[in-house]
């Protein structure tokens, strides 16, 4: 059952805000103060779009490890979502008054030399895919529909 906690106190939500940005991540992180909230709230479906405390950007894979550190060690803790593509329109991907953690950073796609593995961050999009992902003896499909 997934509980989903909502700040109550606006000078709460200022403290953690201030240890949010002292931890040790090379991403960055969105409040609703910030600017780019708005876009960093958004969905493909208005109806998924949920009210985040936070949305964070982790640049590698490390950054994640802190944000979900930082997260359950609250009290109580944050509501935690993944946002990789954001197309779910169940807000799977939105948090309200939790964390998100945007993988858009994280979007690389590396085919090995030997043309045998693919390594796909969270973030990637198929759109985005390098040409040689998909060499003729693989088969891939499109699963955007």
């Amino acid at each position: 059952m997934l509980i989903r906690y909502i700040t109550a106190s606006l000078s709460l939500n200022h403290t953690m805000t201030a240890i949010l940005h002292d931890l040790k991540i090379q991403g960055s992180i969105i409040t609703p103060s910030s600017p780019s909230y708005e876009q960093a709230i958004s969905r493909v479906s208005e109806v998924a779009v949920r009210r985040a405390a936070y949305v964070v950007y982790p640049a590698v894979h490390s950054d994640i490890v802190e944000i979900l550190r930082f997260a359950r060690s609250q009290s109580p803790p944050l509501d935690i979502a993944v946002k990789c593509g954001g197309h779910d329109p169940s807000g799977a991907s939105s948090s309200e008054g939790g964390i998100v953690i945007d993988l858009a950073s994280i979007n690389h796609v590396k085919v090995s030399e030997d043309k045998k593995t693919v390594a796909v961050g969270g973030g990637a999009l198929w759109q985005r895919r390098p040409s040689n992902c998909c060499p003729g003896q693989w088969k891939c499909r499109d699963l955007q529909r």
